[in-house]
């Protein structure tokens, strides 16, 4: 947390670096939880985050921003709604019984 912050004022990198970097540590945490309840689509996500963060350390601008969305969007929202349809059905087979 305060690498992010004192880094890019001490000019150890760019501040654009720190979404890239953010993602490549998110990925990382999916990738474990992937493997850990074994769970491809973590795991897939997983290199979206980091082929996301790698693009994201080519672009020196303010759109880095819209890259991150994407990827949040898409890494977070996308499992949700899959867990959420996921529960509607196993509680509708438990309201059955």
């Amino acid at each position: 947390g305060i690498l992010a912050f004192v880094a890019p004022l001490a000019g150890l990198y760019s501040p654009y670096m720190i979404p890239a970097l953010v993602a490549t540590v998110i990925g990382i945490g999916f990738f474990i939880t992937g493997k850990v309840v074994q769970w491809t689509l973590f795991v897939w996500l997983a290199f979206l985050w980091w082929i996301g963060g790698s693009a994201m350390m080519f672009v020196k601008s303010e759109s880095i921003l819209l890259i991150f969305a994407f990827l949040m969007s898409l890494g977070y929202l996308v499992p949700g709604f899959i867990l959420r349809a996921n529960y509607k059905k196993v509680k509708k087979g438990q309201d059955e019984e």
